[in-house]
């Protein structure tokens, strides 16, 4: 892992990048070699490549490669339209289609988080959790867009789930299925449940092969920057059995010291359980 960054671009950034990169790159054009309004370093540029090549959208001299083309085909994000693509090879497109729609999503959760003045009838999300879905975020975050979907719409909020993400989800992954369709992929013919579970961390894994990590104690994870798992996450209940490895999302927050200095603290969040050797079998040519 010598070759990561020490210090990656935010993943929102990193993520339009990396979109723009694969659309030039299938018309033919380097996004190395281009000069924008607002010039990104080359450094950052290069990595939106190396992003490319890690989910083998583009080959080593940087043309567009069949799977490429079919990432090209979705209105979302490259891992996300990666992670689709492995889990239409492995049978699992329905649980995949619900994760990656919430991943879209403006905040990439449909958690509610809880307020000081939230009444004493409000639940929080936490509370919907089974002990399955403590192996990923996102598997969590499936299990809270089942419920949903089987709950009163009016009553979300109150069992904390955001309305307001539930409903953006479901509208993306309606979107997300019209795709499909228009591709010819029998969205019913896949696997409509989480039994499959290895099968959907693998598709997740898939889409976020550039944010592995490995955990080194005391909370914290490796890959180029040393990170802390966020609070939040669903992994922190799988204690004292840490995973060794995981893909996740990293995620700086700033807050203000009690001195008016402002301090980055360093998280990787939207994080995923995973055995290192899937990737053998995932991403052989790494």
């Amino acid at each position: 892992y010598a070759d990561f960054k020490a210090y990656p671009i935010p993943d929102i950034e990193r993520s339009l990048l990396d979109q723009l990169a694969l659309r030039l790159a299938g018309v033919g054009l380097d996004i190395v070699d281009l000069l924008f309004y607002h010039q990104p370093e080359r450094s950052v540029l290069i990595d939106a490549k190396k992003v490319l090549l890690d989910v083998e959208a583009i080959d080593a001299t940087g043309d567009i490669t069949e799977l490429g083309k079919k990432i090209n085909k979705f209105p979302v994000k490259v891992m996300t339209a990666r992670m689709i693509l492995e889990a239409i090879k492995r049978k699992c497109l329905e649980p995949i289609i619900t994760i990656g729609a919430i991943m879209e999503t403006p905040y990439g959760s449909i958690k509610r988080r809880s307020r000081h003045d939230d009444p004493p009838h409000f639940n929080s999300w936490e509370d919907l959790i089974e002990d399955e879905s403590y192996r990923s975020d996102y598997l969590a975050e499936l299990h809270l867009y089942l419920v949903a979907s089987l709950s009163n719409q009016k009553k979300l909020a109150s069992i904390g789930i955001d309305p307001r993400g539930y409903h953006k989800a479901t509208e993306i992954r309606k979107q997300l299925v019209e795709v499909l369709i228009k591709l010819d992929y029998d969205v019913k013919d896949h696997n409509q449940n989480t039994k499959q579970e290895k099968e959907v961390l693998k598709c997740i894994a898939a889409g976020m092969i550039n944010h592995l990590y490995n955990y080194i104690g005391r909370g914290e994870y490796k890959n180029g920057e040393i990170r802390k798992l966020a609070k939040d996450s669903v992994i922190n209940n799988l204690y004292p059995m840490i995973p060794n490895w995981i893909v996740g999302r990293p995620f700086n927050l700033v807050i203000n010291k009690y001195d008016g200095r402002k301090q980055t603290i360093m998280l990787v969040n939207k994080a995923t359980a995973v055995d290192p050797m899937w990737f053998t079998e995932i991403a052989p040519h790494l």
